[in-house]
């Protein structure tokens, strides 16, 4: 059997990283996160505090784990009315 099958699929934060600001922009705390979802992974960079970084992705992880877990793919976009 497959090892992913035991492989807990909630989204999660796995890291967070200060960086060096973007180019172009000189000053202000930057940070790479990184969430992961089995073997997939989303990156992203954010400025602000460690801590409103972390707020940030968390509540990220916790919207991706809301709508995979209400039957919404969250590869697929998002429905629309009209």
């Amino acid at each position: 059997m497959s090892e992913h099958l035991n492989e807990d699929r909630t989204y999660k934060i796995v890291s967070i990283e200060k960086i060096d600001p973007p180019e172009g922009i000189k000053d202000g705390d930057w940070y790479h996160y990184q969430i992961s979802h089995g073997p997939s992974k989303i990156v992203g960079k954010r400025a602000g505090t460690l801590e409103s970084v972390q707020e940030h992705a968390q509540d990220y992880v916790d919207k991706l784990n809301q709508r995979a877990t209400s039957g919404y793919s969250a590869y697929a976009s998002r429905k629309t009315t009209k």
